[in-house]
């Protein structure tokens, strides 16, 4: 079977490199891993490009895990985001995105998480974000400044990591606010007709309604997933 090659999607503002955040690549010495803000099917997603050589290949995502959100739930975590950026140290939180699956080609009777959203402010007090999926790797992409600026002080002391972190956390929150609902406003589609399913119970109009699809579903340019791609903050190495 010949490798899956997903529909050139039309970019956007939201698709300029210096929005993204980025991490060490697992696997990859020297090599960035980036996570990246984007819209899609009239709602937020939130993609990590995890950039492994091992994580590849249909049953990897094809090195893609996303956080495919419904615009009250991206302006939730925006708000959760504030309370962390101003809240103590060493805190963790989550935020599950569900979605059908499809193991033997027969649709889940419910659905299940494909993928979490982790956020929180670690013991230095620099504020992170993840995208976790089951088996995938574990990438923590925290909020600060590059090597071309620094910011100091008013006698010359630089900020510190933590500092720089909650500065530029804040500033990410206020970049969000502002630019993706006036992206989903002037980029709004109406979407396709969906086919009657029956038996879906209160679920039955929901699948793939974008509001918490992981990689997939809310109008995604892949297959549906086969198996629990749900992440675990157990394993979570930070």
């Amino acid at each position: 079977m010949a490798d899956f090659t997903p529909t050139p999607r039309a970019k956007n503002s939201l698709d300029h490199r210096k929005l993204n955040l980025n991490a060490p690549a697992p696997n990859a010495p020297g090599q960035q891993a980036s996570l990246i803000w984007g819209i899609h099917a009239n709602n937020p997603r939130i993609t990590v490009y995890t950039n492994d050589p091992q994580d590849k290949g249909a049953d990897k995502g094809y090195g893609k895990i996303s956080a495919n959100l419904d615009l009250p739930v991206f302006f939730a975590f925006l708000r959760s985001l504030d309370q962390v950026i101003e809240g103590p140290n060493d805190v963790k939180l989550g935020i599950e995105n569900k979605n059908f699956i499809f193991p033997q080609g027969k649709r889940s009777e419910k659905p299940i998480v494909v993928s979490t959203l982790f956020f929180g402010k670690d013991k230095d007090g620099v504020v992170w974000m993840s995208v976790s999926a089951k088996d995938r790797p574990k990438i923590k992409f925290d909020f600060g400044i590059n090597d071309f600026h620094h910011f100091v002080k008013g006698d010359g002391t630089p900020y510190t990591k933590a500092e720089m972190s909650v500065l530029f956390a804040k500033g990410y929150v206020r970049i969000l606010e502002e630019m993706v609902p006036a992206l989903l406003v002037d980029n709004y589609v109406e979407p396709a007709p969906k086919p009657q399913q029956g038996g879906g119970g209160n679920y039955g109009n929901r699948g793939g309604n974008g509001g918490g699809g992981g990689n997939y579903g809310g109008g995604g340019n892949r297959p549906a997933p086969t198996q629990d791609f749900g992440g675990d903050s157990s394993d979570l190495p930070f």
